[in-house]
């Protein structure tokens, strides 16, 4: 069953841009740019924010490293002088990020890209990793959740565009409600919870269905496997519970 990819409920939480910015002491009347790139090479997170930096006057540049120290630090040193340009390492209030920005920058990893469009985040898809990163790309521009180029100067043009351009914003952040409802979550959820009623209900029946002998041994040796499964699925969590 295909639910899509769970995302963290404060993706989901209403609130505005300017209560996000305020949260987290950015410029209520700003435009704001934000590149996500902890899996991203510090060298390509630089010429980023350097065409970006070339290619605008007032935006400013929000770049969230995630765990790799190594770019942060880099990035520090290359852009402290640089007021448009504010580096942030590891964070717990990506959720609130993605709300603050106008235009998010970001490789088509599945999970990123799940969250800015449950959050409803104008997107900009840099190179993805060969493989399903470039599926995922493809996927989102075509349902017009998602704008990229094949060169990065490419890519920052098309971000600048997108920030000036309220009618594509609006349109995309519409495709990205209509293709991701953010409800991943409660779905697995039911269909989980469905599943091991079924199963509860099998395992309780004391019929067995009509047939011949062979039917019926059928029958028992199901039963019995599901419950070895069950047992084995619950023991550990028992156990777990009980420390």
């Amino acid at each position: 069953m295909a639910f899509g990819i769970p995302v963290a409920k404060s993706c989901r939480r209403q609130i505005s841009r300017e209560q996000a910015r305020e949260k987290l002491g950015l410029d209520t009347k700003g435009r704001y740019f934000l590149a996500a790139g902890g899996s991203m090479g510090a060298g390509d997170l630089s010429e980023l924010v350097k065409k970006l930096l070339e290619g605008t006057s007032q935006e400013k540049i929000l770049v969230i490293c995630g765990s790799n120290q190594k770019a942060e630090q880099k990035l520090k040193k290359e852009f402290c002088e640089q007021p448009r340009v504010q580096i942030l390492g590891f964070t717990t209030q990506m959720s609130l990020y993605l709300k603050a920005c106008d235009v998010l920058f970001t490789k088509p990893g599945g999970l990123t890209s799940t969250e800015a469009a449950v959050t409803g985040v104008p997107m900009i898809h840099t190179a993805p990793i060969p493989g399903c990163e470039t599926v995922n790309r493809k996927f989102f521009m075509k349902a017009g959740m998602s704008w990229s180029a094949i060169t990065l100067s490419g890519q920052v043009e098309k971000g600048i565009q997108l920030m000036n351009d309220p009618e594509a914003v609006a349109q995309m952040v519409s495709a990205q409600k209509k293709q991701i409802h953010g409800d991943a979550v409660e779905k697995l959820y039911e269909f989980i919870s469905g599943e091991i009623q079924k199963r509860n209900r099998f395992l309780n029946s004391k019929e067995i269905p009509p047939g011949g002998l062979q039917e019926g041994f059928l029958f028992l040796y199901n039963k019995a496997v599901y419950k070895k499964s069950i047992i084995k699925i619950l023991l550990p969590q028992a156990a777990g519970n009980e420390n």
